[in-house]
């Protein structure tokens, strides 16, 4: 098997990363914008969600020298430089607002010494090549070089295939929320918050070993 390899996000993997994304949540971003697939991209950097732009804790997985995958961390304190600005939007404002709020409800607060992972996404055809195992490797390394005592991320309970993922990369679920609000708009009632204690540069856990 052909080895994926990460690196940090380039402002040339701008419009690949958007097209993993608006593939990997379709569903979730058409239910708040209702905008067609096609339109998704210009959607996502036009509304500020996606950043254009590199920062520590955003990276990329490649393989046959095509980008695959994406993770972006984010946590109390952090820094990114400005979006560039559109000239031309080609969403409506509404478009832009609906998805804006809708993410709001779905976001969550980093705490104090913890690297929250803000998007995971694998691009459809490669979610069997490694990449989301690759992706969440290389953001443990930083976030252990960074000091953060933990790793955490909130998901869907139904969503089983990422909770398989992160249980294999040694997350525990700590805690479970239920909410309205997104039932109302998304249809998932239920949210694990899954953690994943880090451990100082150099030392390995259990299951490295």
């Amino acid at each position: 098997m052909d080895e994926v390899t990460i690196r940090p996000f380039g402002e040339e993997d701008f419009i690949r990363v958007s097209e993993i994304l608006a593939q990997s949540f379709q569903d979730k971003f058409g239910r708040l914008s209702r905008v067609e697939p096609e339109r998704m991209s210009s959607l996502l950097k036009e509304s500020g969600i996606l950043h254009d732009l590199p920062f520590p804790g955003y990276f990329v997985a490649e393989l046959h020298k095509r980008v695959i995958g994406v993770i972006m961390l984010k946590w109390l304190g952090q820094r990114r430089p400005p979006q560039a600005k559109c000239p031309k939007k080609r969403t409506k404002w509404m478009e832009r607002h609906r998805l804006r709020f809708g993410l709001f409800l779905l976001g969550r607060r980093a705490e104090e010494g913890a690297c929250y992972i803000q998007y995971l996404a694998v691009a459809p055809e490669a979610r069997r090549s490694g990449a989301g195992t690759a992706l969440l490797s290389e953001a443990r390394v930083f976030a252990s070089s960074r000091r953060f005592d933990t790793m955490m991320l909130y998901v869907a309970s139904i969503n089983r295939r990422a909770v398989s993922l992160y249980t294999k990369m040694g997350f525990r679920r700590t805690r479970i929320i239920e909410s309205g609000i997104t039932h109302r708009f998304f249809g998932i009632r239920e949210w694990w918050l899954l953690e994943l204690e880090l451990l100082p540069p150099g030392m390995q856990s259990p299951e490295d070993k």
